[in-house]
């Protein structure tokens, strides 16, 4: 086999072709080991990528385990806190929130409550369209919605100037409160 090996050579074949196909050749044997050099180089570079990743889940991971106890007496401590009775149903959610906006005369519009369904707890969510309000009583009302709801979160709040009257903001709120599904 190693007779064979020797003997075998593709240096005569080669040296056998016109000058064209020499060149042809090895422009061709060129453009291969790019193509191959370009697809090796994007795998290092997604295994790369991929390994970085890996390492900063880690890092969180590592970060929460190390803290573990910590947030574990912290959960608890937050669960003995809770009182299920002051979580509203989707209707008492939607009326509180209904009557704190007449208590502060704002001009409003409340969309139908949506409720998400999960294993043990229901997220209800109510958007609020509020306009033509002044600034200082849209700052009291959502500090008073945090005051008196703790379980009620603002999850998302727009403000846009109105076109007429800069001094005046239409305002966009979504507001989420949590049920135990019983």
């Amino acid at each position: 086999m190693k007779e064979f090996l020797k003997n075998f050579s593709l240096r005569p074949a080669f040296m056998a072709r016109s000058r064209r196909e020499k060149v042809l050749a090895v422009l061709f044997l060129l453009v291969m080991a790019a193509i191959w050099f370009s697809s090796f180089s994007g795998r290092v570079k997604a295994v790369r990528e991929e390994s970085r990743t890996l390492f900063a889940n880690k890092e969180v991971q590592d970060a929460w385990l190390k803290d573990r106890k910590t947030i574990d007496s912290n959960y608890q401590a937050s669960l003995s806190r809770l009182n299920e009775a002051k979580l509203p149903t989707r209707n008492e959610f939607a009326g509180q929130i209904d009557t704190m906006l007449r208590k502060y005369q704002f001009g409003f519009r409340v969309d139908p409550p949506q409720t998400k369904a999960r294993n043990t707890i229901s997220e209800h969510t109510v958007t609020v369209s509020i306009e033509k309000a002044n600034l200082a009583p849209l700052i009291e009302f959502t500090r008073e919605i945090k005051e008196q709801f703790p379980y009620v979160g603002l999850e998302q709040l727009t403000l846009i100037p109105d076109r007429r009257n800069p001094a005046l903001i239409d305002a966009r709120l979504r507001l989420v409160a949590i049920e135990f599904n019983r």
